[in-house]
């Protein structure tokens, strides 16, 4: 035996919708019945699909603005019973528990909320999943099934019930029970790596070290046999290392599976930690699809380009910049790139930090060019791009850099965002840059709250102009003469 489990009754809960009309008559097409929640059961109605509400099966409303409605033994009873085991059947008996065969759920879509830059801390809160982690968790635990917001997935399941006339085998309900934990871990640690950013320092290191073999480590044992041996060891100063965290969590949610790795022998796939900026985030809009080497020399040209304040040029091939140029003007700043080695920049990847024009469009299409990326590009430059069929064309946020780099610098203004997020006053308050200030505009901005005393490393072109700014405003400007940041 397989181990198939015929589906009986499912339970949907989707926050999601795409898709999930289709998959529920599919279902029902079984004999499956369906209960579900809220706006998931609006939907299916409006579809014709009949459906019993949680709330009839819990006898209890929905409550707390949708917070409570499936946190309730007759849910978890149904998903969590073994219906092999004696006692669990007697207590679902005892208790009026209807078995539940299949949970179908995605989440609140928290990673999307707090990608705002200018989400409250208020709603990130309200968009934190509750009884959908908790009925995913207690599916995969009796190896049930559940989904998230790829359309794929239903569709594997649904070409599996088809195959198994409405049943699930043994090894489908595994494989969707490790990418239900998968799921939920990825979707805590998104809530988890959000909040620290309001904890301190002082709050983050309450936080006890995790084993993972499975318990709680401690060293007091050992410094006790230090002290108490005859002749102690010498103990080496602290290492600084030991400032960096015991338990490292990185999340990254992938975006694409690529043709091949780095050889065609090797498989490759792209992962993004979030947000617009960067490579992961850029916006294609000519060319075929990027391969793996084209993401990492487009990422390496974009972070070249980025250093500077003038229009710039950066032509990569293998990793290595051919040539890297600035000028008055985009098309100079190119033409000096090129000219540094235009035999080795045939085939190359072209990355530029300001709005491309067409003449600067009409020189990158003189040689065979993989990829050009900018933070922007005219009509008649796409133009000129489109017509060479396999140059990849795309549009990247180059974060300070933008379209002109260093104006606005963009990050006094979220300093400002998340001051008056949580209540702080910036009247009075004194600024503090790791980055010069290549313009006057963010102290024009940072008089506009209220800063009286601005730090700064100092170095630019134009300091006399932030100077004039700072007298102008009566704000206090000291320079430390080093800058130290990571690009």
């Amino acid at each position: 035996m397989d181990g198939s489990k015929r589906i009986e009754r499912a339970l949907l809960s989707v926050s999601d919708k795409t898709g999930i009309v289709e998959f529920a008559r599919h279902a029902c097409s079984f004999g499956t019945k369906i209960i579900s929640t809220g706006g998931t059961a609006s939907a299916l109605r409006n579809a014709g699909i009949d459906v019993t509400d949680v709330s009839d099966v819990t006898g209890f409303p929905e409550m707390m603005g949708g917070r409570v409605k499936t946190l309730h033994p007759k849910i978890h009873g149904g998903i969590l019973a073994l219906r092999d085991d004696q006692e669990h059947v007697e207590a679902m008996t005892a208790h009026g528990i209807d078995a539940i065969d299949l949970v179908v759920i995605n989440l609140y879509p928290f990673e999307k909320t707090v990608a705002d830059p200018e989400v409250s801390l208020e709603d990130a809160v309200e968009n934190i999943d509750i009884g959908g982690p908790a009925m995913i968790r207690s599916a995969a635990k009796n190896w049930r099934c559940r989904r998230r917001h790829r359309p794929a997935l239903y569709e594997s399941v649904a070409g599996e019930l088809t195959q198994n006339d409405g049943s699930l085998s043994l090894a489908a309900r595994q494989r969707l029970a490790v990418l239900a934990y998968t799921r939920t871990a990825a979707y805590d640690l998104s809530i988890s790596s959000y909040l620290a950013g309001q904890l301190s320092e002082a709050d983050l290191e309450q936080l006890e070290p995790h084993n993972p073999l499975g318990g709680l480590m401690f060293i007091e044992s050992e410094e006790l046999a230090v002290e108490d041996a005859a002749d102690p060891p010498e103990i080496a100063e602290a290492d600084e290392s030991e400032s960096f965290p015991h338990d490292l969590r990185l999340h990254f949610a992938k975006i694409a599976d690529l043709r091949y790795g780095e050889n065609p022998h090797q498989k490759a796939a792209l992962y993004s930690s979030g947000g617009e900026a960067g490579i992961a985030g850029a916006e294609q809009l000519h060319g075929k699809e990027m391969s793996f080497n084209n993401f990492v020399d487009a990422d390496a040209a974009l972070s070249l380009v980025r250093e500077f304040e003038g229009p710039a040029a950066a032509i990569i091939k293998h990793s290595n910049p051919s040539g890297v140029g600035t000028g008055g003007s985009l098309e100079e700043a190119y033409g000096r790139a090129l000219s540094t080695d235009p035999v080795s920049a045939f085939g190359g990847i072209v990355a530029l930090n300001r709005k491309v024009d067409a003449a600067t469009a009409a020189g990158v299409i003189q040689i065979f060019t993989e990829v050009v990326l900018a933070p922007g590009f005219d009509d008649d430059a796409l133009e000129l791009f489109r017509s060479k069929k396999n140059l990849r064309v795309l549009r990247v946020s180059l974060h300070e850099a933008g379209e002109d780099p260093g104006r606005g610098i963009d990050s006094l203004r979220i300093a400002a965002i998340r001051a008056e997020r949580f209540g702080l006053q910036t009247a009075g308050a004194a600024l503090a840059s790791d980055a010069f200030f290549p313009f006057r505009d963010s102290v024009d901005e940072a008089a506009k709250l209220g800063i009286s005393a601005i730090i700064q490393p100092g170095g630019s072109l134009k300091d006399d102009e932030s100077i004039a700014a700072a007298n102008e405003h009566g704000i206090v400007m000291a320079f430390s003469g080093v800058r130290h940041f990571d690009h």
